[in-house]
């Protein structure tokens, strides 16, 4: 399927490596030249110009694309694209990036939007759900539950064409939708049977929750200075160094009268210390001491901090041999490549198979969630590089801070 992309910062960028990833031609198109990073996505086709010309979207080789994809961090621009692939190309499909939620109402067919989204792995979702013949996409996951939406089409040869919907069995927890038939919904009954071409509706449980994300530099950024900046424009004032956290020991029980007896016993039979011995542990306790006093070389640490309303995060810092698959082009990570982790940490973690979570948990995740964002932005701020979360997707700086956008 041949797919223009229209916009090639971090979100046009992540949208195109998934789509490369699954076999698809894709062409990017970008009237700034410092967006053009060609090596990040290099079996893509570039094209510097300005995607609102019809001269540019023609030479990017609209006439024979099945998608058009426009993922600027404009929405005026985006709505020209998408009017122009629909109107002036006829485009089968066209996807929009929806940047501020306030223009969501001028995301339709007027404007030749066919589906409008927020978010690349959404994009990225809906580009293939088109297309995509018996392989589940996921489209979209619920902030509030544990699941997630997914499509199928079902293909010629599928196991299931031409058996009643209620003869199929479908995992645990798993429950189908909603059938599209002809371009028309249809709510599954006992009397429905499948057809080829079918395309299902399943909400199915997440195996677990994405909220980590990890941000990779080629800078590093000492454990003072980050705690520093955590603290005083973060907000979060009670983070620590993990090293500064010092578990407190469980108090042992008093000792019997028997105990204290049979410890007298055994000194009186063991007699003094000798002096040279007494001289040795002496010794070794001020080489300790002074161990102490000298300054380590650090090459990894953690920062911890109360989130949520009783959950904890962790910050990881440390250097890594390899980026993750969609950094891989990035000419910086040639050198030496720093990993921010950014974990959260609940007080009980969900048990798989456990059943949804209750309401409480859910709202305390996404407490926790908006915490971590926060978190991973603010080390972006401080060393560059790039945010990916548990997905392996690239996460645009303006998923974190409304105020960073493209």
């Amino acid at each position: 399927m041949k797919i223009v992309i229209a916009g090639a910062g971090s979100v046009g960028r992540s949208v195109a490596l998934e789509l490369l990833e699954h076999g698809h031609e894709i062409t990017l198109i970008d009237h700034h030249p410092e967006k053009l990073r060609i090596a990040s996505v290099a079996d893509a086709d570039w094209v510097l110009a300005d995607a609102c010309s019809p001269d540019a979207l023609r030479d990017a080789g609209i006439l024979d694309a099945d998608v058009m994809v426009a993922a600027t961090g404009d929405d005026k621009a985006n709505l020209v694209i998408s009017l122009l692939a629909k109107t002036e190309f006829a485009v089968p499909r066209v996807v929009a990036r929806l940047n501020n939620p306030k223009n969501e109402w001028l995301f339709d067919q007027s404007w030749g939007v066919d589906v409008s989204v927020s978010t690349p792995r959404i994009m990225t979702s809906l580009v293939e759900e088109a297309v995509s013949v018996g392989i589940p996409v996921r489209l979209f996951s619920f902030n509030t539950a544990e699941v997630s939406m997914h499509a199928i089409i079902l293909p010629q040869d599928s196991p299931v064409v031409a058996r009643r919907v209620t003869s199929v069995l479908l995992p645990a927890n798993t429950v189908l939708a909603a059938l599209l038939r002809d371009g028309r919904p249809l709510t599954p009954s006992s009397d429905d049977v499948f057809e080829a071409g079918d395309e299902l509706l399943v909400l199915i449980p997440d195996a677990d929750s994405a909220v980590n994300l990890t941000v990779y530099s080629p800078r590093w950024i000492n454990p003072e200075d980050l705690l520093s900046a955590m603290r005083e424009r973060a907000g979060f004032e009670q983070m620590k160094d993990a090293r500064d956290i010092t578990p407190e020991a469980p108090k042992p029980p008093p000792l019997t009268p028997a105990q204290i007896a049979q410890i007298e016993k055994l000194k009186a039979e063991l007699g003094p210390v000798r002096e040279d011995i007494a001289s040795k542990i002496a010794k070794a306790r001020e080489e300790l001491e002074a161990q102490r006093d000298q300054p380590q070389v650090v090459d990894g640490y953690a920062l911890m901090s109360p989130i949520g309303h009783r959950s904890d995060m962790m910050i990881e810092v440390h250097a890594v041999p390899t980026p993750p698959r969609v950094l891989r082009w990035e000419p910086w990570t040639a050198g030496a490549i720093i990993e921010y982790q950014v974990r959260w940490l609940p007080t009980s973690a969900p048990t798989p198979g456990a059943g949804a979570m209750s309401r409480t948990a859910r709202l305390e995740r996404l407490r926790s969630t908006q915490d971590v964002e926060k978190a991973a932005g603010m080390i972006a701020t401080l060393v560059g590089g790039n945010v990916v979360d548990e997905d392996g997707f690239l996460v645009g700086l303006e998923e974190i801070s409304p105020e960073d956008e493209e």
